[in-house]
């Protein structure tokens, strides 16, 4: 809306999921707020070293509605404060030039190799061809959690 241009939000629960707090926005651990489209996001924990992680689209200007899908980041959530944790954000991929503004960088899944516990994001970049939108190659991209 025109007071919550293109926030995401949520609630908690103390009590596997019986109860929730009061609805708030999600914003950055410094208390600033960002701007995120209507589009996919996801929530998962690194098994290597138990750090909850958060991959979305954030974008520098309010969104109309679902779009733009670009660019996509990936960042530590800080639980203790329920935030995205600013200095952790990672650019996974952005709009490339002579790309069309529709370009989606939303449609994506998460995977956590069982060998090597790195975590492995799998991306169709819908729209990244002009002429054949709904036609686009699926792309890996592969981060290395720290150790210890």
């Amino acid at each position: 809306t025109d007071a919550t241009p293109g926030r995401k939000w949520f609630c908690l629960s103390q009590d596997g999921g019986r109860t929730l707090s009061a609805v708030e926005e999600l914003r950055y651990d410094d208390g600033s707020s960002f701007y995120s489209p209507s589009s996919i996001h996801r929530f998962f924990r690194s098994t290597r070293i138990g750090t909850l992680y958060w991959v979305a689209n954030i974008t520098p200007e309010p969104p109309e509605g679902n779009g733009p899908r670009f660019p996509l980041y990936i960042a530590e959530i800080d639980e203790e404060r329920a935030a995205v944790k600013r200095e952790s954000l990672v650019l996974v991929d952005d709009r490339r030039a002579g790309e069309p503004e529709a370009v989606q960088l939303s449609n994506f899944c998460i995977l956590e190799d069982r060998e090597t516990l790195d975590i492995e994001l799998y991306m169709t970049r819908i729209g990244e061809h002009a002429e054949h939108f709904w036609q686009a190659g699926v792309y890996k991209y592969a981060f290395s959690p720290p150790v210890g």
